[in-house]
């Protein structure tokens, strides 16, 4: 599950310059320490393997699960070093922190046992090549911590994945925070929910010799104080639901305990992972207190982050409205919204579409036919999708007692109809407005391009009748005049 805040406004005269600071600084470590990083890992685990740690420790951690019937049931088949259930054995025990720290303390590989000297003396120069690793000099190891890491394991990442995930994040909280309370704020509050999130992690995983690296528990930490900030606030939310995903309005608040219970089930229940959820939780925590901090002392500038909605934003506000009146039934309600966002927006789809669902329940009132109208008129002006056009005036025909649409709306069909397969029902609006409203503006210049388009297909005959309307019903007009000069052959 993914859930994603979507607000807050850029301003280039006052520029999110920690949060930029910061992915900058992050982007920066991780590309200029990633070959060296790589190199020494690579060295550390030749060796790991080609002195025989390999082989001994997961044969160790074999016999130590010994009935184990869990997920390191896969060790029981780890007997050949060069088969995967050997391999997969071994990513277990380096999880397995428990093992670790009895392997370490001497308490698996024994003093009195046959070759522990030479296991001994393999395994102490193997950590010691591991412990040059940039992330184990500075990221935080539980069962080892020291002052500085506390700080600098916020600045390391594990993979350009780990990298990219978390920065995306610091951006999409970072700036509307950073905005809202100021960069000084901010950037001591980045500091603490990242130092947070942290102890909690080392008080809870104190015998952990894997090292703790990366910025999502201070990004935690800014997430939990912006969902307290903006408390009040409705704001755009993305979120994702497998492969499912939407925005949906929503107040600030409750992101904070969504978040919370994400990060608590997937600690609880998700798999066996290298997340570490524990910090995200210290840093959510820690972050919402924050929050709350925060706005009791930056109450003003915290409100100047939202100070006029976008007019995108005032248009979602109005479409959940208009859509929260349709599942109460306030129709009216629901059409004074959408009323309200085709003034601001004349051709959003989604309120022409449910403007037209209003209107079709009541067939024989005047209004049907004028919201169709409305419609119809906002689609073919706005570029709406042509499916949508032609199931509303179809929709509408079918449905209404008696057809009553106003002659410019016909005018504007039959320029629309011949491109979408139905030429015949344009030849026929043509004729009837011939007929029936000769001074329509517009008219000839349509007549011409129904001509047009006849040629344009090969139609010579319709094009040749077209024509000779055009010329008997407004030989005075440019366009007749236009067809006598580059159409004559076929205008006779």
């Amino acid at each position: 599950m993914l859930i994603v805040p979507l607000t807050g406004k850029l301003n280039l005269k006052n520029l999110p310059v920690v949060t930029i600071s910061l992915i900058v600084v992050n982007c920066a470590i991780f590309f200029l320490s990633n070959d060296a990083e790589q190199k020494t890992y690579l060295a550390a685990m030749d060796y790991y393997v080609e002195s025989g740690l390999y082989e001994t420790e997961v044969t160790a951690y074999r016999d130590y699960l010994g009935s184990y019937e869990g997920e390191r049931i896969v060790c029981r088949n780890a007997v050949d070093p060069d088969s995967q259930a050997f391999l997969s054995c071994y990513h277990l025990m380096h999880d397995d922190d428990r093992f670790q720290k009895e392997l370490t303390a001497n308490r698996i590989i024994t003093p009195g046992m046959d070759g522990y000297t030479q296991w001994r003396l393999d395994r102490d120069l193997f950590e010691a090549d591991r412990d040059k690793m940039i992330s184990r000099r500075w990221g935080l190891i539980p069962d080892k911590p020291r002052v500085l890491p506390f700080v600098t394991y916020m600045f390391l990442h594990g993979s350009l994945s780990h990298l990219v995930g978390n920065m995306i994040f610091l951006w999409l909280v970072g700036c509307a925070l950073e905005l809202g309370i100021g960069r000084l704020a901010y950037g001591v509050g980045y500091g603490i929910t990242g130092v947070c999130s942290a102890l909690l992690y080392v008080l809870v995983y104190s015998s952990s010799n894997s090292q703790l690296v990366g910025a999502s528990g201070a990004i935690a930490g800014l997430m939990g104080a912006f969902s307290l900030l903006f408390a009040g606030r409705r704001i755009r939310v993305f979120y994702s639901l497998g492969f499912y995903f939407n925005t949906v309005r929503a107040h600030a608040w409750l992101l904070f305990p969504v978040w919370v219970a994400s990060e608590v089930g997937q600690l609880v229940f998700g798999e066996v992972d290298h997340v570490a959820y524990m910090a995200h939780i210290g840093g959510l925590l820690s972050g919402g207190l924050c929050g709350l901090f925060f706005t009791r002392v930056l109450k003003q500038q915290v409100q100047d982050v939202f100070d006029v909605p976008p007019e995108e934003d005032r248009v979602t506000l109005l479409m959940d409205e208009a859509l929260a009146c349709m599942d109460r039934l306030d129709v009216a309600g629901a059409k004074q919204a959408l009323e309200t966002v085709l003034s601001l927006e004349p051709g959003h789809p989604k309120a022409l579409d449910q403007l037209y669902t209003l209107a079709r329940n009541t067939p024989n009132a005047p209004s049907y036919h004028r919201d169709t109208v409305t419609v119809l008129t906002a689609m073919l002006r706005h570029g709406g999708q042509p499916d949508s056009v032609l199931a509303t005036y179809d929709d509408y025909v079918k449905r209404a007692p008696s057809v009553k649409l106003p002659p410019s709306l016909y005018l504007a069909l039959a320029g629309f109809f011949p491109d979408h397969g139905r030429e015949a029902e344009a030849d026929r609006f043509l004729m009837m407005l011939t007929r029936k409203v000769p001074t329509l503006a517009g008219l000839p210049e349509a007549l011409l391009r129904h001509a047009t388009y006849f040629k344009r297909v090969g139609n010579d005959a319709g094009c040749r009748r077209i024509l000779a309307v055009l010329r008997s019903h407004f030989p005075d007009s440019p366009e007749a005049a236009l067809v006598q000069r580059t159409m004559g052959d076929l205008a006779t």
